[in-house]
């Protein structure tokens, strides 16, 4: 025995279907349909919602960000002009001390070079005067003066 199939049977006049109103499948689908669409359009609000908020705190952020990088960066400036005026101040103290102590030193040569010349004045107006009164004496003297000076030079030269 065979089976055969049940062939369900649709009308083909299309007004069967206009007429008799929308079925029960139709109408389910329509409303779920139209929930999807409420979700989406709710989730879809939300997304918009949550960007504007991540948009305004984003601008926030930022706003404050700059005003902290300018403070840093006024702060950083403040610092430098404090180091270069420091610098500037010490510089200044070290060109005061160096000339000071350029001029002490120099000052205090000049004084032993004045001292000194008045050492030579002294012994040159002694020597001229003890040749104006024993110019013989003067003359033995210096003549032995010559030769020891003399024999210590060539005692140097030849230990060389």
């Amino acid at each position: 025995m065979e089976q055969k199939p049940k062939l369900i049977t649709t009308s083909t006049n299309t007004s069967d279907v206009f007429s008799s109103g929308p079925s029960e499948a139709q109408i389910s689908a329509s409303a779920s349909s139209a929930a999807i669409r409420k979700d989406v359009d709710r989730a879809m609000g939300n997304a918009s919602d949550a960007a504007g908020n991540l948009k305004d705190t984003a601008a926030d952020k930022i706003v404050d960000l700059n005003g902290n990088v300018l403070e840093a960066a006024q702060e950083a400036e403040e610092n430098v002009s404090r180091v270069a005026d420091r610098v500037q101040q010490s510089g200044q103290k070290v060109i005061k001390a160096t000339s000071a102590y350029a001029t002490s030193a120099v000052n205090a040569t000049g004084k032993k070079l004045r001292e000194a010349q008045g050492r030579i004045d002294e012994v040159k107006v002694k020597a001229n005067d003890f040749i104006q009164e024993d110019p013989i004496r003067a003359v033995t003297y210096t003549a032995i003066g010559s030769a020891v000076l003399t024999a210590a030079l060539i005692g140097i030269f030849r230990r060389r």
